[in-house]
């Protein structure tokens, strides 16, 4: 049986962090490819539940110019990674369990931008205003002092930034629960409909 481990480091080259891939205690994905994004990867269903699972990017950061793909199925007591080339990962079903849900529940990587992003984004979940467009993601990486928030509706995309302190998580759910408040105004055009649930 192979072991799998996740390496959370920063990534300079695209803005974010990689989850490097280590199987068998070896970085899987070498020095051609970044891993993905901790959350992108660790939101992917496939992850856990089988199919085809995108496990690294490109060296230029974009997903989807040269991903690193496996098919993921489970069996009995094993996982397999497996892919077109001849690829296959033997993996324990009970450990590759554990070591998957500790690593998305793990946020030690997170620095104050990413522990803000994840706290409004969460917020927003599933939130909906009354113009049908609903929230995707929250993200402090386009400017700094800025959050914006990513809308969408019908294959298009609105975008709304708020200022923060750039430091604390807090003062960024803070603002984002104000902002929340004041598109529920029934002054403003875009009105809230979904209830929100405040962690301040």
């Amino acid at each position: 049986m192979n072991t799998l481990a996740f390496e959370i480091v920063p990534s300079p080259s695209s803005n974010d962090f990689e989850a490097r891939i280590r199987i068998d205690g070896a970085d899987w994905l070498g020095r051609e490819y970044l891993g993905l994004d901790p959350e992108r990867l660790f939101a992917q269903p496939a992850l856990t539940s089988g199919g085809r699972l995108v496990v690294g990017r490109c060296e230029c950061g974009c997903e989807g110019c040269d991903d690193v793909v496996v098919d993921v199925l489970r069996r009995d007591q094993e996982v397999l990674w497996t892919n077109s080339r001849g690829l296959r990962l033997e993996f324990d079903l009970a450990e590759y369990d554990g070591v998957v849900t500790s690593a998305r529940r793990n946020t030690f990587w997170e620095d104050a931008k990413r522990t803000a992003e994840r706290w409004v984004s969460e917020a927003f979940a599933e939130i909906r205003l009354s113009d049908g467009w609903l929230f995707d993601w929250a993200s402090t990486r386009s400017r700094d002092g800025k959050m914006t928030l990513s809308f969408s509706k019908n294959g298009a995309q609105k975008l709304l930034d708020y200022p923060w302190d750039g430091k604390s998580p807090q003062d960024a759910l803070t603002a984002a629960m104000r902002l929340l408040k004041d598109l529920s105004e029934p002054s403003h055009p875009s009105n809230v409909t979904s209830d929100a649930k405040s962690q301040v």
